[in-house]
Order: C-alpha cells, then sequence, then structure tokens
C-alpha cells in the first residue's frame, strides 16, 4: 500500500479535495495503522515525522498521539502533573 491508497482510507469522505502531504502524515501520526506508519517511514524517511509533528498546530495531536510520537522520536515524554493539578480557577 503506498500513499495515495493510505490517503483514501484515511481521508475516505474527501476523495475529491487535494491533501497536504504535512495533513496527510498527521493524519496518519494519529489516526493510522503501524503499518501506515511504516509505509510513510519507508516512503518517505523517519525525518517527516519530526517535521509534522514540530510545524502542525497543537490541536492536531491528542495527548496519546503526542506521547507515543515524542518518545518515538527521542524528544522524551511529556512530566506528569502535579498531585492535585492546578486548581481552576487561578486564586
Amino acid at each position: 500500500m503506498g500513499l495515495p491508497e493510505i490517503q483514501k482510507k484515511l481521508f475516505w469522505w474527501d476523495e475529491a479535495e487535494p491533501i497536504s502531504q504535512a495533513r496527510l502524515i498527521a493524519r496518519v501520526m494519529t489516526h493510522g495503522t503501524w503499518e501506515d506508519i511504516l509505509e510513510v517511514e519507508a516512503e518517505l524517511g523517519r525525518e517527516i515525522f519530526l517535521v509534522v509533528l514540530r510545524d502542525t498546530p497543537a490541536a492536531t495531536f491528542d495527548s496519546r498521539s503526542l506521547g507515543f510520537w515524542r518518545k518515538r522520536l527521542g524528544l522524551g515524554t511529556w512530566p506528569k502533573p502535579r498531585a492535585g493539578g492546578t486548581p481552576w480557577p487561578p486564586r
């Protein structure tokens, strides 16, 4: 399976519209299968994931995907929240 097939699978409702490569890769990073990830890595290299993670808006990635990709790309994990969290609204 190549990138066009992955795009059809992940953007099944929007086949007529052109999808940017960054948007496709971001969708693979959040909703793709392991096989999709390996296919992108084989075709475009691992660095593309780092570029997309760095350049896409923060709301693109859910916390689970963001944590996975930060660890997979060697960026470390986010610090764990403090016990009790931060009160809201701030006092």
